[in-house]
Parts: structure tokens; sequence; C-alpha cells
């Protein structure tokens, strides 16, 4: 699925993004109302519009009542620290089909898209069975259900020595790493290669999960994936796990 997703928080854009296309879905990320305007005037509209209604340029729910009156079936949800009622009823009459509040948690988030993602192959589906003939019809098999695969620790080792604050290559080549990020990567060393979940990664940097605010662990592990990238790591390296957490995708050892 086709996701445009209009964020001007860079760290919080280039963590969902990652989410987004780590659960398959092809996702378009800008940072300004004007961009989004421009990219709508030159592309067919996406599938689904993620929208942040505090844009530098120009107001989200004005964006959403321009691009509404322009494309009447476009999905939009948008995305927004303003969560009183009176403007959730001002996003709804701007041509809102969600409404998501931040801080809003990855899982709610995530659900977004699956559901419309749901619905367009509801919809694919019920037009290919109205265009088949019914015999086709009875011999089509439902498609089996799409299972996260557990990922399998690599050859290659990662090191972390916290004594000197560093997160050490296969190669050994060193990264300076902050206090929080060296408190994460020793909670991933000590999971035995399982994943971690956002409770105990939330935990392990000295907080409860019901009292921290979830952005600030997701741009947290955004952070560490760029220096795992600058070590010549991947991405998937360090990805989301669904419904859980997070997990480190190799061999990690603590000096």
């Amino acid at each position: 699925m086709k996701i445009l997703f209009v964020e001007d928080n860079a760290d919080f854009r280039d963590e969902i993004c990652f989410q987004l296309t780590h659960d398959d879905h092809e996702v378009i990320a800008l940072d300004a109302g004007r961009a989004l305007l421009d990219w709508l005037d030159h592309h067919p509209p996406p599938d689904l519009l993620l929208l942040d209604l505090g844009l530098p340029d120009i107001d989200g729910l004005e964006l959403a009542e321009r691009i509404r009156a322009r494309h009447s079936t476009l999905m939009i949800t948008m995305l927004t620290a303003r969560g009183e009622v009176d403007e959730r009823v001002k996003g709804w009459n701007a041509g809102a089909d969600a409404y998501l509040t931040k801080p809003v948690s990855l899982s709610e988030f995530r659900a977004v898209p699956a559901r419309q993602a749901q619905r367009l192959d509801q919809t694919q589906a019920q037009s290919k069975a109205q265009s088949q003939p019914l015999a086709d019809q009875t011999e089509r098999q439902p498609l089996a259900d799409q299972t996260q695969p557990q990922a399998q620790p690599t050859a290659a080792c990662w090191r972390l020595d916290p004594r000197a604050y560093q997160l050490i290559n296969p190669q050994g080549e060193g990264c300076p790493i902050n206090t929080a990020e060296c408190a994460l990567l020793r909670t991933f060393a000590d999971s035995d290669h399982g994943p971690v979940s956002r409770g105990a990664l939330i935990r392990s940097l000295g907080y409860q999960p019901w009292d921290y605010d979830a952005r600030r662990l997701e741009s947290a592990v955004s952070r560490l994936r760029k220096k795992i990238v600058q070590l010549g790591g991947s991405k998937e390296l360090l990805r989301p796990v669904r419904a859980h957490g997070y997990l480190f995708a190799g061999q990690l050892i603590i000096d």
C-alpha cells in the first residue's frame, strides 16, 4: 500500500517510515504542507495520507480541506497534539477519516494503515470476484496470513564497550554512543538474541512505561539505528517486532 506521510519532526518521521516500510508499505515522506500539495499535483493520490496538523508552513486543517475537495475518496488520518474535543471536531469536519492524538502508541499508529490495507484487499477481491466466472471463484483459496519471521543471529559479532561508551562493529570500528543508547544496547545484549518489549527498554532507561512518552523511545531507537548504519550495518539489524518491541538481529556481546 502506498502511504504519503507528512511530518516535520525528523526523528519521529524517520522512525515511523522505518516501521511502515517494515510492514511492507511503500512510504513517501514529506516535511511541509507545500511539499505535499506539490507532490499531489504531479502524482496520483496515495492509498493513505498520514497528516501532521502542526506543520511549519500551512495548517493541517486547511490542507485537509483542500485535499478532500480534490480527492474525495482518499483516506486521511490526522496526527496531532491537539486532543481537545473541539479540535477533534474541526478535524472530522475538515475531512479526517481517523484522528490520532500525540503521543500515540506505535501499535495504534500501525493499526490505521493495516486496516486500510484490509479494505483495499477486500475491495480488490470483490471486484475480481465480480469479473470472474463462478467456476473460477470456487477454485480460489484464501491467502495465508503473513507472519513476521523470527530473525536469526548472524555470524558477525557486534560489541558494546560500556566503559568507553562505544558500539563496535564486526570489523573493529567504533562509534561513540550516549548513556541512553548504551542502556538500550545492554538490554539487547542480555536478551539472548530475542525481541525486547518496549516496556523493558523504557525501564532500562530508568523510567516506567506508563510515565514515559513513547516517542522518546522511538527517537532514541532511530538515532541508534543511524549509528549502526554509520558503522556499515543494515537498518534491519535493529528492527521492530509487531505488537512487542524491538529486536537486535545479530550477535551483540558486552566487552
